[in-house]
């Protein structure tokens, strides 16, 4: 006789869940993470606010906006929310194509990203009467690697000056022909002239500005008064999220977003618009930049 036994506990078969990808097998995709955070800053979207909007967690939109792989339903979710918080005019920045597939997909074992510290020599830069606006450029050597931080430190006493720090694509060019900036850079300078500028600075005044495809944005901003030495601790950092800081004797001026393609080269430059001798003095510069390791 056949025996019908009851198995307490037992569960029914199921299908086997197709395996988890996990995060690093996928490539980081800086673009798209500068896109996301760009779009958010835009819609005046915060972090908190973006997450409570999709019904995802805060951890997702960060992840997001730092341009590491998340699943291809929570993009759409992010993007929808974007084209809705956009103003007409502004939705062409909500239009965010995913970049991760099957053929994207990279192994465990794909190379890491290291930090590579680099120190170069002190400088003295003048004034050079053939170039525009009597410029004196620099050109750092970041040895194949992506910008994260550069430190320096100026002093002049040359009473109208221009002292910058310009961040261009691979492809770019140093300066246009008559101006320094062009419409592919970023420039950020402080400066001060041997004037008073009515209600921005007076001759005794430190002052910044900085460009975007050579427009200014804003225009130039009082920093502090100043001695007719002037000295300055400079600090430009870049995060993993493509926000870039500009510190000025340790006070933060400028935070922005800034495009992935421009932190391939660097170049430092001063002038003084042909109105004097200048002489600008850089030393203490040091710089960190990321490489792929061989």
């Amino acid at each position: 006789m056949a025996i019908n036994r009851l198995l307490v506990g037992a569960r029914k078969p199921t299908q086997p869940k197709e395996p988890e990808i996990e995060k690093k097998s996928w490539p980081k995709d800086e673009d798209y993470g500068f896109k996301v955070d760009k779009a958010m800053t835009a819609a005046k979207l915060s972090v908190k606010m973006c997450a409570a909007l999709t019904g995802l967690s805060e951890t997702t939109i960060k992840t997001a906006r730092t341009g590491d792989h998340i699943l291809v339903r929570c993009h759409k979710l992010i993007v929808d929310v974007l084209e809705r918080r956009l103003s007409a005019e502004m939705k062409e920045l909500a239009r965010i194509p995913y970049p991760w597939t099957r053929r994207t997909r990279t192994s465990d074992e794909s190379a890491a990203v290291i930090r590579v510290p680099l120190k170069f020599p002190d400088k003295l830069m003048q004034s050079k009467a053939h170039m525009p606006q009597a410029a004196d450029s620099w050109e750092l050597d970041l040895q194949g690697g992506k910008l994260e931080k550069l430190t320096c430190t100026v002093e002049t006493s040359t009473p109208y000056f221009r002292f910058g720090i310009k961040l261009f694509p691979k492809k770019g060019i140093l300066c246009g022909d008559t101006t320094i900036q062009t419409k592919e850079d970023f420039l950020i300078h402080i400066a001060r002239n041997h004037w008073d500028q009515a209600g921005v600075a007076k001759k005794n005044d430190l002052f910044i500005t900085h460009y975007v495809g050579g427009v200014g944005t804003p225009k130039n901003e009082k920093i502090c008064t100043v001695r007719p030495l002037v000295k300055a601790k400079l600090e430009l950092a870049i995060d993993a999220g493509f926000k870039l800081t500009f510190d000025i004797n340790g006070r933060r001026n400028r935070e922005m977003p800034i495009e992935p393609a421009l932190c391939n080269r660097l170049a430092l430059f001063a002038w003084d618009d042909h109105y004097g001798d200048l002489k600008v003095k850089v030393r203490d510069l040091t710089a960190i930049v990321l490489k792929t390791a061989e």
